[in-house]
C-alpha cells in the first residue's frame, strides 16, 4: 500500500513539472470550489481520473493546444493512457492502429483523417504526430455517419435492423425532458421545439451513447489504461458522452474540461454539474 501512495506521489510531482513548463499556461476555473488555478495545476489532478474530457469548437486552434498541453503533461508523467477521438469513425480503427505502428506514412494516413473528418488536417496535426511519436493509442470513437444523419432527419425508429446493426452494441436512444434541456443549451436551440428538434436530439444521443460504448469496450479491453476524450464541447459536457459512459461502466471516473468562449460557455452559463474546469 506504502509502495503505491509513493508511486502516486511521485507521478503527480512529476506531472505538475511536466505541466508548468507547457507555454502560455491558461487560466482554469476549479468548478467544484470556484477557484482559480493554472493549467499545470489542473492537469495534477486530472492524473487521478480514468478518464479525462476536453472539450472543444472544431473551429478553434487555441482549443486544440490546450488538448495537446494535456496530453503531453500526462504522457511526461509516465501516466499510460489511449486517446479517444471524435474524429474518427470506429471503423477505421485498423488504420489508427497502423498509423501507431509506424505503417502507415503520413500521406496515407492524412487521407484517411480526410475520410473521417472535414475540417483542415492542421488543426489535429500537432496533437496526431504526438500520439505517433509517442507511441499514444489513438481509439476512434464516432458512429457511422449516415447512420446518425437518418437519425437527425427521421428519428431513431426510422433506423432498419441493418443499419442499427452499424451502431456499438448496446446503444441506448432513451431521450428524456433533462437531456432535451441540455441540448438546447449545448447547441443554442433554445427556441426550437417538435418533431425536427426530437429527432436531433435522438441524433445527439446516438453520438453519445455510440461513443460511450466505443470507449467503454476500449478501457475494458485495456484495464491498465486511461483515457484523454478529444470531443466536440457538446459532446463532452457531463450530461453527454461521460453520463452515457457511467451508465454502462459505473466504476469509471471521469472527469470534464471545457473551453470558455463568449456568449457560449462563460462562469454564469456552466455549473460543477456540466464540467469539472473550464479553461480560459
Amino acid at each position: 500500500m506504502m509502495s503505491r501512495i509513493l508511486i502516486v506521489l511521485t507521478v503527480l510531482v512529476v506531472l505538475a513539472a511536466a505541466a508548468a513548463a507547457v507555454p502560455g499556461d491558461s487560466p482554469v476555473l476549479r468548478l467544484s470550489d470556484g477557484k482559480r488555478i493554472q493549467l499545470g495545476g489542473m492537469t495534477v489532478e486530472l492524473a487521478k481520473a480514468r478518464v479525462v474530457f476536453v472539450g472543444e469548437v472544431h473551429s478553434v486552434p487555441e482549443h486544440h493546444r490546450i488538448e495537446l498541453a494535456v496530453i503531453r503533461a500526462l504522457h511526461e508523467a509516465d501516466v499510460r493512457f489511449m486517446i479517444g477521438l471524435e474524429m474518427f469513425r470506429s471503423e477505421y480503427q485498423e488504420g489508427l492502429d497502423r498509423w501507431i505502428a509506424g505503417s502507415m506514412d503520413e500521406k496515407s494516413f492524412r487521407k484517411l483523417y480526410e475520410r473521417n473528418w472535414n475540417l483542415p488536417w492542421a488543426f489535429y496535426q500537432e496533437i496526431l504526430l504526438y500520439a505517433r511519436e509517442h507511441k499514444i493509442p489513438l481509439v476512434g470513437l464516432n458512429v457511422d455517419e449516415g447512420v446518425a444523419g437518418k437519425v437527425a432527419r427521421s428519428g431513431f425508429a426510422s433506423l432498419t435492423p441493418q443499419e442499427r446493426a452499424k451502431l456499438p452494441h448496446g446503444i441506448t436512444c432513451n431521450v428524456d425532458d433533462t437531456y432535451e434541456e441540455f441540448i438546447k443549451r449545448a447547441h443554442g436551440h433554445s427556441t426550437q421545439s417538435g418533431k425536427a428538434f426530437r429527432y436531433f436530439c435522438e441524433a445527439q444521443m446516438v453520438w453519445d451513447s455510440g461513443m460511450a460504448n466505443t470507449l467503454a469496450a476500449a478501457l475494458a479491453r485495456d484495464p491498465g489504461k486511461s483515457a484523454v476524450v478529444l470531443a466536440g464541447s457538446g459532446h463532452a459536457w457531463r450530461h453527454g458522452i461521460p453520463t452515457q459512459l457511467a451508465r454502462i461502466s459505473p466504476g469509471v471516473r471521469s472527469v470534464v474540461v471545457l473551453p470558455a468562449f463568449e456568449n457560449e460557455m462563460t462562469e454564469r452559463s456552466v455549473t460543477k454539474e456540466d464540467a469539472d474546469y473550464l479553461v480560459f
